[in-house]
Parts: C-alpha cells; structure tokens; sequence
C-alpha cells in the first residue's frame, strides 16, 4: 500500500515522498523515494509507487510458481534440453546426473543458500574425494543457477552459489585437481616392457607396441585406439588425429600431428587387414587396465598410462625442440595446456632413448581386434 507526502527539505525546498509498504516472506517491508518538486510532480511520485507495487507483486507471484522447483528437476531439465545437441562429455553427463542424487538436489531450489552448499561440500570431503572433485559440483551447479537466472526465468540468487565457492576456496575444501608430475624411470619401462613382452604371445593386446607408441607419439590412449592407416602419411611424418580433445569443440575438431621416427617404426610393424580400418584395433580401457595390472605385478606404485603422454612432452622438450615444434606433435593449441606435462630432467638436449634395446628389437605385431 502507498503512502505520500509533501516535506521541506534543509535547503527549503520541497520533495514529494512515496512509501510503499508490503509482506515478503512473512516480514514487513517499506520502500521510499524521494522526488524534488523543483524536477517532479507529485503524479510522478504515484506513477513510482503504482509501478514498483506492480513489480513486487508480480515477483511474488513468479517466487510461488517456483517455490517448489527443486535443484534436480532444473538439472534434469538442463540435461533434456542441452546434452544431445552440445555433444558433451561422458563425463559431464555422468557428473550432472550423479549431482542428482545428493539430498540438497531434492529441496526447493528457492530455499538453499550458501550454507548449504557448503554443508553439501563438507559432507562430499568426508567421504575422501579430492578438492578439484568437490570443486566440480559447485561448477556445475553454477551452471544450472546461470540457466535457471536467463533461460528459464526461475529467480534463483547466483549469489548463494558464489559465496559457497568464496568460503569452500577460502578453507581448501574444494581447488584446482593437482597436476601429475609423473614420469616413469628408465628401469620402471624396462621392467613394465619385459612382463609385457613375456605376456604377448598369451594375450590380445600387443602392450609393448602400445606402450612404446604412447612414448613416442605423445598421444592419448583413446586416440592411439582410433587412429585410422587412412590418416596415416608415412612420408610426411603426419597422423590426423579426428576429434582431438577439446572442452569447446567436441565433435570435429580434426589435428593433423607430426610424428617421430620412433613413433613410425612402431606404426609401420603393425599388420594392416582389409576389414579392420585402425592402426591398433583395441579398446583403450582394456589397454590401461592392462597397464596398471602389469605395474602391479612388477611392484611399481602410482603410474598410470596416461603418464606416458607427459612422458612423451618431456622427452621432446629434452631433444632441444621448441614450443611450436613440440605441439605440432602433441596437438596442444596452447603452451598453458602443455605446460603441465613438461617436467624436464636436464637443461641441455638429450636423447634417453637413443639406442634404447626396445627400439632396437623388430618385433613383429600381431592383429588381434578386440571388439
């Protein structure tokens, strides 16, 4: 309800005031605005108070339409409306609709504020997850809150969301996933390639040729099990990689990458079939499980395959080549991306692996297409 009155200011003159009384939430508010008759009429005064009674109420009535929207319906809807045409992640998918299942999802989204968030991190770090997990689930539903504020018109307080982070960052309850910095031994290989190379002949995944192309290619293990002979240019040293990892382009993002000598020997001993169009037909996560059970067995702790990749940029680093070089063979578009897998041994150029004997040895592969 608006009130009005006329007042004489300090200076002498005079302002017309309107106040506006109302019931949010349970509480009483008030409203008041100033206008100088000396700029304004007092119809100007009630046009505010007309209008800003108008904006409240349709604000209410917005917050009761939504009053029981829950943080899981609006990330369901965000999965219905936006994950077949953005093409995302496996992982994202999962991650969004794991989200779903913690009890904060369930309550009204209007209701949660910044406590709760932080509660919602506190218990997920009591259960031994990692910073950077944590961290994604307030990622995420930044996300959700930043679609609901603009898409959806659900008025949510992005507020509560950015407070959480302050205060989770702030306490190291949630950060940036800690970069690796590991790099295998020379003896570490040579102990990982001998039970590899003793197990060949019994399994289907011919690990010694997979492992030393993960060194000298410097490609993921997903890509090394769908790289194509098509895309393969012996003479040009060059391997298309097709649809290269890259947060803001799933699907097409097509790099044509150099290879090294080593990486070609590796490829060129590889048995070529009219019926099976890839270089190493396997399944990538057959290939590091794989890796990991043979780490076990020979007693080496905390490596995984994916290392080899950072192996594989340290080791170009190592020869004296340069920025532009390097990631012409690994395919990174930045040297912020490839910083974190150079862990240089040395300051001046060498070559490790020269005359390395598993370079040496011809051993001829086998096609064993794992389905």
């Amino acid at each position: 309800m608006a009130s009005f009155q006329t007042k004489t200011n300090a200076d002498g003159s005079k302002s017309y005031v309107a106040r506006i009384k109302y019931t949010h939430r349970g509480k009483q508010h008030t409203e008041t605005r100033s206008f100088k008759a000396a700029i304004y009429k007092k119809k100007d005064a009630e046009a505010w108070a007309r209008n800003r009674e108008m904006e409240i109420e349709q604000g209410q009535v917005h917050h009761k339409v939504h009053s029981q929207v829950s943080l899981a319906n609006l990330t369901q809807r965000y999965i219905d409306e936006f994950e077949e045409h953005a093409e995302w992640s496996k992982t994202k998918a999962n991650d969004l609709r794991h989200l779903m299942t913690y009890d904060i999802a369930n309550r009204p989204l209007l209701q949660l504020r910044s406590q709760d968030f932080i509660d919602h991190i506190q218990l997920r770090r009591a259960t031994g997850i990692t910073p950077g997990t944590a961290l994604n689930d307030l990622i995420w539903w930044r996300i959700i809150y930043r679609m609901a504020l603009s898409v959806w018109q659900v008025p949510a307080s992005l507020d509560h969301i950015e407070a959480a982070l302050m205060v989770c960052r702030a306490h190291k309850l949630v950060g940036r996933p800690d970069q690796r910095e590991r790099r295998p031994t020379m003896e570490e290989l040579d102990l990982i390639l001998t039970e590899s190379a003793d197990r060949d002949g019994r399994q289907e995944l011919p690990m010694v040729d997979i492992i030393l192309f993960q060194v000298f290619s410097a490609r993921r293990i997903s890509e090394t099990c769908r790289v194509v002979w098509a895309d393969y240019n012996k003479e040009k040293k060059t391997l298309i990689v097709r649809d290269m990892k890259d947060p803001r382009k799933r699907k097409g993002n097509h790099v044509t990458t150099t290879l090294t000598d080593e990486a070609i020997r590796i490829i060129e001993r590889q048995p070529r079939s009219d019926t099976e169009p890839r270089i190493f037909p396997y399944v990538s996560k057959s290939a590091s499980s794989n890796f990991a059970r043979t780490c076990g067995m020979v007693g080496i702790d905390d490596l995984h395959l994916h290392d080899l990749r950072h192996e594989a940029a340290s080791w170009l680093f190592e020869l004296g080549m340069n920025i532009p070089q390097v990631s012409k063979i690994t395919g990174h578009k930045s040297w912020q991306n490839m910083q974190r897998y150079v862990h240089m041994e040395g300051a001046e150029p060498m070559n490790k692996y020269k005359n390395w004997k598993w370079l040496r040895t011809n051993r001829p592969a086998r096609l064993q297409i794992v389905k």
